[in-house]
């Protein structure tokens, strides 16, 4: 009853992408494509007639200027740090080590919710 997809894309637009892109001395920005994206992509599989309304392009056209990582990838600051979404990680008993010892670096991943 509350979902409205674009109501949600609006706000969260206006309460964290716009100021994030007003802000000049902030040089690239990333965004991570993760599991709530890949819904969107099944969606529009099985309904091809939905895939420009559906585009996450679509939803949040403020995201233009920004990088956008595959789902999986990984966004690394220097040499031995990697961001990452979280959605590909298994399991919930030891995920901090499992994370380390997959990308063999210092992990930051959020998505646990």
């Amino acid at each position: 009853k509350d979902l409205d997809l674009g109501k949600d894309c609006e706000l969260y637009a206006k309460m964290v992408l716009e100021p994030l892109n007003s802000i000049s001395s902030i040089k690239t920005k990333e965004w991570m494509l993760g599991n709530h994206e890949a819904w969107l992509d099944d969606v529009i599989e099985s309904n091809p007639g939905l895939e420009h309304a559906l585009e996450w392009k679509t939803l949040l056209p403020e995201l233009k200027n920004w990088t956008v990582i595959k789902q999986g990838g990984f966004y690394a600051l220097g040499k031995h740090l990697r961001f990452i979404h979280g959605d590909t990680l298994s399991g919930t008993t030891n995920v901090t080590n499992n994370a380390a010892q997959k990308y063999k670096n210092s992990i930051r991943f959020g998505h646990f919710h």
